[in-house]
């Protein structure tokens, strides 16, 4: 089943490096937040989620029947947008700007792995859910196959930066 509220604000960086989901009961709650950027979306019976309108798939957007058993790729693009967000420091609306511009990434992982890492955050976000990774271990192992996660792992050095000045 897909948890459906994904979005920055709900994520927490470990000392390691390791990105960490922190909200998991409200986006399972069945009343309706009053926060203008979210919506609840009703489901099955007593099924219905809360979702931050900014980070909603596209899918979900339009109301499109989703496949059963695949509502998960809803949390896919959820986490393309998040993950193109933390690297570029705004969100992927419009035309998103490709990561190859960033002068931070493409210094961080060299051009070619950037351009690996582009085409598979835009993957992510694809507009039709079969185009995107099929499923979050696809994801988590793309994007550890082209940094070389088990390597130098230089986004976690990102990360370590950010988690850092978010401190001060």
């Amino acid at each position: 089943k897909s948890q459906l509220d994904l979005k920055p604000k709900n994520f927490r960086v470990r000392e390691n490096g390791e990105p960490v989901f922190v909200d998991l009961e409200w986006g399972r709650s069945s009343k309706v937040a009053e926060i203008s950027q979210s919506i609840q979306v009703s489901g099955e019976a007593d099924d219905s989620v809360i979702v931050s309108l900014q980070y909603m798939a596209p899918e979900q957007k339009t109301r499109m029947q989703i496949e059963k058993g695949k509502e998960y790729l809803a949390d896919v693009f959820s986490l393309g947008a998040i993950f193109y967000e933390t690297l570029m420091g705004k969100y992927p609306d419009g035309i998103p700007e490709p990561l190859t511009e960033n002068i931070r990434i493409v210094s961080a992982l060299g051009e070619s792995k950037t351009r690996q890492l582009n085409d598979f955050v835009f993957r992510t976000m694809a507009q039709e859910p079969r185009k995107r990774p099929q499923s979050v271990d696809e994801l988590v192992n793309g994007v550890k196959e082209i940094v070389g996660y088990e390597e130098k792992n230089p986004l976690k050095e990102m990360s370590e930066q950010i988690a850092a000045k978010d401190k001060q």
